[in-house]
This record gives C-alpha cells, structure tokens and sequence, in this order.
C-alpha cells in the first residue's frame, strides 16, 4: 500500500503547486505514451519467418513489330541510323569548325598549366 499512497501524494503535490494545465499536459502525455507502447505491441509480427521470393528470368517474345515516331518531329540533324563517315566534307567542316583565337589558346595554355601545377604540386 505504500507505492499507490507516494504516487497519490506526489500527484496531489503536484496539483497543489503547479497549474491544472500541466498537470493536464503531463497526464496527456503519458496517455499518448502509453498508448503508442500498446499499439508498438500490437503491431509486432507473431511470425518472424521471412520468405524471399526470388524471381524467375523469363523470355522476351515479341509479339508486335516496334512503331518508330513519326519522323516530322525530327530535326533535319537526326537520323535513326548512320553510317560515320571517317573525314568530314568541306561543307561539315565549314558548319562545324572554327579556328581557336590567341586567346582562347592562352586561357586553355594557363588552364592546363594550373591543372598540371595542382597534380604535381611540390613534386621535385
């Protein structure tokens, strides 16, 4: 009989000194503890077996020939399939090359020096 009488003292203290909205918020709180304890319990599996399924590779079979998009979304620069060509023609080059100016140089020239300068570092 002592344990129920301290808790009963120790709740009536507690009522007396603080307010009834923390003696409310306490008694909420170990409602919810409570609470999720239980359901925590509940909700353990009974059985621990775990099955692993392990699935079985199977064929593909085509049954339907593959649609390609209709091509009038394309640009003129797409194809399906191409054969590389190994130079470029005159017009490819003119579209696509430029000659690099002396700057572009330098900036490539101090930024490669850079790279190399970080990777070697202090290296005699």
């Amino acid at each position: 009989m002592r344990l129920p009488n301290r808790i009963s003292d120790t709740v009536e203290k507690l009522a007396s000194k603080k307010s009834r909205l923390f003696v409310t918020v306490l008694a909420l709180m170990v409602f919810l503890f409570i609470s999720a304890m239980v359901i925590a319990v509940v909700q353990i599996p009974k059985n621990h077996k775990r099955t692993v399924v392990i699935p079985t590779a199977e064929r593909y079979v085509q049954t339907r020939e593959l649609l390609a998009p209709a091509e009038s979304s394309l640009t003129e620069d797409h194809y399906f399939s191409r054969i590389p060509e190994d130079k470029w023609t005159q017009e490819e080059t003119d579209r696509y090359f430029t000659l690099p100016d002396e700057s572009g140089l330098e900036k490539l020239r101090n930024s490669n020096k850079e790279i190399i300068d970080s990777i070697i570092g202090a290296a005699p």
